[in-house]
C-alpha cells in the first residue's frame, strides 16, 4: 500500500499519494494521464494497462476538480486528486 494523505480546505478536497520509486520520466510527465499510456513500452506482461491516471483525471473533472502529478523533490512521485465539496451552510 502506498502511503497517502487527504485533506479538506475550503471548498476542496485533495487527496496525495506518493511513492519512493524512480519517479516520472520526462516523458511520462507529458502524457500519464491519457488512456493505455504504460511508460514503460518494454512491459509486456498485462498487469498493467495504463488507465489508472486518466480514469482519475476523468473522476475529477466530471467533480469539478483536477488531476496533479509530478516528481517529488527528494525522490519518487506524487499523485494529486482535487474535487470540490460542497458550500456549507448556515443552520
Amino acid at each position: 500500500m502506498l502511503p497517502g494523505r487527504i485533506y479538506k480546505a475550503s471548498l476542496e478536497l485533495k487527496a496525495v499519494v506518493r511513492d519512493h520509486g524512480a519517479g516520472f520520466s520526462q516523458k511520462a510527465l507529458q502524457y500519464a494521464d491519457r488512456e493505455f499510456y504504460s511508460g514503460d513500452e518494454s512491459r509486456h506482461d498485462r498487469r498493467h494497462q495504463g488507465l489508472g491516471l486518466a480514469i482519475a483525471k476523468r473522476a475529477a473533472a466530471e467533480q469539478g476538480g483536477f488531476l496533479e502529478y509530478g516528481n517529488r523533490d527528494t525522490e519518487g512521485a506524487e499523485v494529486a486528486l482535487w474535487v470540490k465539496t460542497e458550500q456549507e451552510t448556515d443552520a
